[in-house]
């Protein structure tokens, strides 16, 4: 230990500032024990070898030509690393073009939000139109009109029509982030089979089965962007640079 000439602070030996108030440490004459000979550090009182105490006498920091090299007790100081910035998290506006990036991307969630309910409203427009050439239609399925079987399976055809682009309007937490495109492409899947049994069923078959899977996987790809926009926000929030 040494003691600060400003303040009075013990320090370890290991620093050369003084842990209180900064001052440097001054170096202080090395002293040699009178009872074994060993050389110990001016700052200390007992001998390091022999724990005797330190004599009256004391030696020149510098040595002479009759005297015995005397260490320096303090090494040149290294200089000092710069403080670590990279374990402070402050608000996204305080790093340079984080703030901006995040504005962009929410941008970007807006848009594909609203493309995959825009595909979905022109799915529902399709099923009023004619899938044959006669005035067959989904609605028309729907209300039992060709049979119990079809209107089943275009019942559920509508009904989980309208999921996936409830799953993009309500807000949902990191780890249910991907279920609108689970829910999409579910979906998407079963309208492609519903379409083709249409399309393969009735020789007459218009375009309309087919804008509808373009439709349906169109949903799905909007899905995607929308949660893929998510994550790089969150990304963004969490890995924030430290320097730019």
């Amino acid at each position: 230990m040494w003691k600060c000439d400003k303040c009075g602070e013990m320090n370890n030996d290991n620093t050369t500032q003084c842990e209180r108030c900064g001052s440097k440490r001054t170096a202080q004459p090395g002293w040699k024990c009178s009872r074994c000979g060993e050389m110990n550090d001016g700052s200390k009182d007992q001998c390091c070898k022999c724990g005797s105490k330190r004599s009256a006498v004391k030696l020149s920091p510098t040595p002479g030509p009759a005297s015995d090299p005397v260490p320096d007790p303090t090494p040149d100081p290294k200089p000092s690393d710069p403080p670590r910035t990279d374990h402070i998290i402050l608000p996204a506006d305080d790093y340079p073009n984080t703030g901006e990036i995040i504005k962009r991307k929410d941008v970007l969630v807006s848009q594909y939000r609203g493309l995959a309910v825009s595909a979905t409203i022109l799915q529902f427009l399709l099923f009023a139109l004619k899938y044959t050439y006669f005035d067959y239609t989904i609605y028309r399925a729907c209300a039992g009109y060709y049979g119990s079987i079809e209107q089943i399976c275009s019942f559920l055809l509508v009904t989980l029509t309208i999921v996936p682009a409830i799953t993009v309007l309500v807000k949902l937490d990191v780890r249910k982030r991907n279920l609108p495109i689970t829910i999409s492409a579910i979906t998407a899947s079963l309208t492609t089979v519903y379409c083709l049994v249409i399309w393969f069923g009735n020789p007459d078959s218009t375009v309309v089965p087919a804008l509808i899977i373009l439709l349906a996987w169109g949903v799905v790809f909007f899905a995607y962007k929308y949660a893929k926009a998510l994550n790089e926000i969150d990304n963004t929030m969490l890995h924030r640079p430290t320097s730019f």
